[in-house]
């Protein structure tokens, strides 16, 4: 089947591409790529994942919840099929077989393209979490404004459930000492960006 406009033919399989990177290229995959080029967030986030197993995606959504004013749900993620597949199959599989071919040489072609790989991946891990139905903070909910301390409190609780989100339900550790470090890091460096999600002077 095809459609015709302005004198061009547009497959069905063409709209189902121009979809799909509209679908991917998604708020939170921007707020995302933005954040993540600081290298002390890149720092943070790969140490968190390679001493503690987390997942950089699940960090990087409860940050960008808070400026959204939403609050993390650890249930929504664990139980969402698809993404469990995505966050802990298919880009653990895609990272590692990175990583070995990166033992000799980051120049390698087919690291590169596994590099690449691992990116897009995440990418549709980030699409399936920015469409999971999103529950407004306790703040917003009861009416008692949004202020920049309740923004904070917000931003800690956030990370906070990050970690219960890939934990096993019986399992009731403290956060990692990182994960403080984290929310410590966002509060002072973010402040350009609190003040304008905030419409305040920083």
């Amino acid at each position: 089947m095809c459609s015709t406009h302005s004198g061009s033919v547009v497959t069905s399989k063409q709209t189902d591409e121009l979809s799909l990177l509209h679908h991917l290229d998604n708020d939170f995959w921007q707020f995302s790529l933005e954040l993540y080029a600081n290298p002390e967030v890149a720092q943070y986030c790969l140490k968190l994942q390679d001493q503690h197993d987390m997942q950089v995606n699940i960090l990087l959504y409860s940050l960008w919840l808070s400026f959204e004013g939403c609050i993390l749900e650890p249930q929504r993620i664990k139980q969402n099929s698809q993404l469990q597949n995505w966050l802990k199959v298919i880009i653990p599989n895609i990272r590692d077989a990175r990583k070995q071919v990166g033992e000799n040489s980051k120049q390698d072609p087919l690291y590169k393209q596994l590099k690449a790989s691992e990116l897009m991946a995440e990418q549709r891990a980030q699409a399936i979490l920015f469409q999971l139905d999103k529950e407004p903070s306790i703040h917003l909910r009861s009416n008692n404004g949004f202020t920049e301390n309740t923004f904070l409190d917000l931003l800690e609780e956030n990370l906070r459930l990050s970690w219960q989100a890939f934990q096993p339900t019986s399992e009731k550790n403290q956060p990692p000492e990182q994960i403080i470090e984290l929310s410590k890091w966002m509060i002072i460096h973010c402040q350009r960006k609190i003040a304008d999600k905030l419409n305040i002077k920083p």
